[in-house]
């Protein structure tokens, strides 16, 4: 079965219960954004990047633990590598399934600088950052292995955290190209002003 097929096939057979749930967290979090926007002054852009980092997390949670039937539990599979030789040998759903994985951890790694920037040094920053994509990842991989919903997967656990590597990156990119443009801007306003 294609990769696209099974995936067609799971979101038709999803439980439309978790469907209701999503959308009622979703404007549940839109609900309690709106009030803290307005007792707290908080900015609409950092309350919407808060909406959206939290919808992001239980969308990862519904995908990842929560939309599977579980199985048998405590299952462990240390061996990474021949997941990478797998991939390297052509196997589709190991490509796909990795990078998913790899791919699937991106927002985290852009999005959680950006929740703490405005209040922390960019080293505070990514530290934060870099701890809280480690104890998500685990938390996955542990409630997959406790629970029987997947397994526990060392390769999993190191696609993810190359996907939030190069969330960061992005958001490293993005920072400098924020400055760049600035210094432009304002060397350019001190141009016209000195003319």
């Amino acid at each position: 079965m294609h990769h696209f097929d099974y995936l067609f096939h799971t979101i038709k057979n999803f439980n439309p219960h978790l469907y209701l749930i999503l959308a009622a967290v979703f404007i549940l979090l839109l609900f309690i954004g709106f009030l803290c926007v307005k007792k707290a002054k908080v900015s609409t852009g950092k309350m919407l990047l808060q909406v959206v980092f939290l919808s992001y997390i239980l969308w990862v949670i519904l995908g990842t633990f929560l939309s599977r039937t579980a199985g048998q539990a405590f299952r462990i599979r240390v061996d990474f590598l021949s997941n990478y030789t797998a991939f390297f040998a052509g196997d589709f759903n190991v490509q796909v399934e990795t990078i998913a994985n790899v791919l699937l951890f991106v927002p985290l790694g852009a999005l959680l600088p950006l929740l703490c920037n405005t209040h922390l040094s960019l080293k505070k920053s990514l530290i934060i950052t870099a701890l809280g994509v480690v104890c998500f990842t685990l938390t996955i991989e542990l409630l997959q292995f406790l629970t029987g919903c997947g397994l526990f997967e060392t390769a999993d656990i190191i696609n993810n955290l190359t996907g939030a590597f190069l969330g960061i990156t992005l958001f490293l990119a993005g920072r400098h190209l924020n400055m760049v443009l600035k210094e432009k801007l304002n060397a350019k306003k001190d141009c016209n002003q000195n003319t």
